[in-house]
């Protein structure tokens, strides 16, 4: 596999920009000036610049519960807080520019329970691992990913920015963000605010499930159960979504096989039958010779899969040459097939890639 791929299995999303999101469950440490320490944790809704919140108080101040609004104005918040005795104390805080923490100050009214208590505190947005957001990292759809393939979790509150891996083996910590899948911290390819990359751990082969979570600014996530296969097979696909033109190259080139001019920056043609191809994928389960995780792929001998899969062109079965991990890369698969005769021609040709009865996404070639 030529460095031309590395995008399409790291799948650096388009992020946002625009308003600060604080949204979601907080933790924050309060220090009062007259020496007490507080907890405080509590979940915040926003709606543009107005938010909201709820909040569980321990230690100081001596309220158990409170409600507040308030606004947030670039990086700059503040808040009324209501406390369930009826007090009202005030908080303002400056928000990092990822709406992940914050420092601040608050100050409460004199007499009642707070005596007029002031002081500082910090706070920390929790990271989240979504519901079913642990899936196959080539096309993020519903089926069980296997181990050793390349994985995605989706989430909130994790990076502070999109930061990618830059050597091997992969780091087990990036941008702040640790992934634990039963315990075991996963090498990463890439980490940002809602997205982390990672590699499945071999450590996993032969389990049905697993408990994923996420570390961020010390805090970890609940845990969000995963569903595992033996085999998981994603083919990567151009637009980085598992649809539409495949990442598939006339073998031995740097040619994609689609339409002349259709992929940017990349030169492409349609494959001509009888022709090999070499499908970039993952998920193919397990290998004779497994790299350690996070490791880069042997190349002499090469890692082959324990089970060959069978492929589909156009709907007819193309021949395998070879199944296998990658040389030089983590995690990548990648399925040497020829082109039948029997092949339809066009430019959006289904592929489809099929192991132990998992069935890969279809992604597209153009055939001549």
């Amino acid at each position: 596999m030529r460095k031309t791929l590395l995008a399409f299995f790291l799948f650096l999303p388009v992020l946002a920009s625009g308003q600060i999101n604080i949204a979601g469950t907080w933790r924050l440490t309060v220090r009062s000036t007259y020496g007490p320490v507080g907890t405080v944790t509590g979940t915040i809704t926003q709606n543009g610049n107005n938010i909201a919140a709820q909040f569980n108080i321990s230690g100081s101040p001596c309220a158990t519960s409170a409600t507040a609004t308030g606004t947030l104005s670039g990086t700059s918040m503040s808040m009324s807080v209501t406390q369930n005795n009826g007090e009202i104390f005030t908080m303002t805080a400056t928000v990092t520019s990822d709406g992940n923490s914050a420092v601040g100050n608050y100050r409460g009214p004199s007499g009642g329970c707070t005596q007029g208590d002031f002081g500082t505190w910090t706070g920390d947005r929790m990271p989240v691992c979504s519901s079913g957001g642990v899936v196959n990292g080539a096309h993020f759809g519903t089926q069980a990913p296997a181990p050793g393939s390349i994985g995605s979790l989706f989430g909130t509150a994790l990076a502070p920015a999109a930061t990618a891996a830059t050597s091997v083996p992969l780091p087990t910590t990036l941008g702040g963000v640790t992934v634990r899948i039963n315990g075991i911290a996963v090498p990463l390819f890439f980490a940002s605010a809602t997205q982390v990359n990672f590699q499945f751990p071999w450590e996993l082969t032969g389990s049905t499930t697993a408990t994923a979570t996420v570390t961020a600014r010390s805090l970890t996530s609940s845990s969000q159960t995963v569903r595992l296969a033996a085999a998981g097979p994603g083919i990567f696909s151009i637009n980085s979504q598992g649809t539409g033109q495949g990442a598939i190259q006339i073998a031995n080139t740097v040619i994609f096989a689609a339409p002349e001019g259709n992929i940017a920056g990349a030169q492409a043609r349609p494959a001509t039958k009888g022709e090999f191809l070499t499908i970039y994928c993952t998920g193919l389960g397990d290998v004779d010779r497994r790299p350690a995780n996070g490791a880069a792929s042997p190349a002499s001998p090469v890692a082959n899969t324990k089970t060959k899969p069978t492929v589909t062109i156009g709907g007819v079965s193309a021949s395998v040459s070879f199944s296998g991990l990658t040389p030089g890369y983590v995690a990548l698969y990648q399925v040497n097939v020829q082109v039948p005769d029997g092949a339809p021609s066009g430019a959006a040709v289904p592929v489809v890639v099929t192991l132990s009865g998992a069935v890969s996404n279809t992604v597209t070639i153009a055939v001549q």
